[in-house]
């Protein structure tokens, strides 16, 4: 990778609002449902970015309607929701699992070739999800790990679409990305929540709008940095880094959300991370993305 010093230091800024973007909603869903929590996140951002869009064909937005759909709508969605049952530390580590079911993806729509190396990584990442169901608010709610797998494998159709994404403005993309998904996660916390937006008024503004200038702004921005680094430096490489994410996360929950670590947690999440870390450097070594 022909990374600079400059490189690595936004990397890891990027790393560190991704990890802060956990505790965020995790503060976001005190104060507010879900569903309605998340449809306000990506209308505000969506908001943010418009008066800066650029023209684009109608085939580049049907694909990023769809990627919308699948990211912000499937796996965003079921990340607010999730958080709601489960703490930040849990949620962070099932995240993760993206790279199983995205290597499983890649053997089924790719035909891309799976050994025993990384089998026994799929392996051991699913044992340490089986460890971590030990742990309290897992055990007690066994609908949040399921929801949380369901989002990370909607997160990884979101990256098979993403395949079929033109070079597109970034600024484009991220307003039309947020807005596309507005309309399902409105509708879906009126159904779900049908008191939650008239009980705006009484919720903690400070808390609650600083999470959304941080979620429609700077996680926003990130992506745009994340495209520029990928196109930089390897693919495979670059995405290693996030295995970072996790520790970061633990690092600032136990501060901010006053969490605590018990030995399911520990054990099961030091199993899934080598698990999901072995498998990830069987991906670089096989060159792929």
């Amino acid at each position: 990778m022909s990374f600079n010093k400059k490189d690595y230091l936004s990397l890891f800024f990027i790393l560190l609002l991704w990890a802060g973007n956990v505790i965020a909603i995790k503060l976001a869903v005190t104060e507010v449902p879900a569903l309605t929590a998340a449809t306000l996140r990506f209308l505000s951002g969506g908001l943010a970015f418009l008066p800066f869009i650029k023209p684009t064909d109608k085939s580049t937005l049907w694909t990023i309607f769809q990627i919308s759909f699948l990211m912000n709508v499937c796996h965003i969605g079921l990340l607010f929701i999730g958080l709601q049952m489960l703490d930040a530390t849990s949620t962070a580590i099932l995240l993760q699992t993206q790279v199983v079911f995205a290597t499983i993806l890649g053997w089924l729509f790719f035909k891309e070739t799976i050994r025993w190396r990384t089998w026994t990584g799929i392996a051991i990442a699913t044992l340490g999800v089986i460890v971590m169901l030990g742990k309290p608010d897992l055990a007690e709610h066994p609908q949040g790990v399921i929801i949380m797998l369901v989002s990370t494998l909607a997160l990884c159709f979101s990256y098979v679409k993403m395949k079929h994404l033109k070079d597109v403005h970034p600024a484009t993309y991220i307003a039309f990305m947020c807005l596309f998904s507005v309309p399902f996660l409105f509708a879906a916390s009126i159904a779900f929540y049908p008191q939650s937006w008239t009980t705006l008024g009484d919720i903690d503004w400070l808390t609650f709008g600083s999470v959304l200038a941080y979620q429609a702004i700077l996680v926003s921005m990130t992506h745009i940095f994340w495209q520029r680094l990928m196109h930089k430096g390897e693919v495979g490489k670059v995405t290693a880094y996030t295995l970072i994410v996790p520790f970061i996360v633990v690092l600032l929950s136990v501060p901010l959300l006053g969490e605590t670590l018990d030995f399911p947690t520990i054990a099961g999440g030091l199993l899934t991370m080598a698990g999901v870390g072995f498998i990830t450097l069987r991906r670089i070594q096989k060159g792929i993305a």
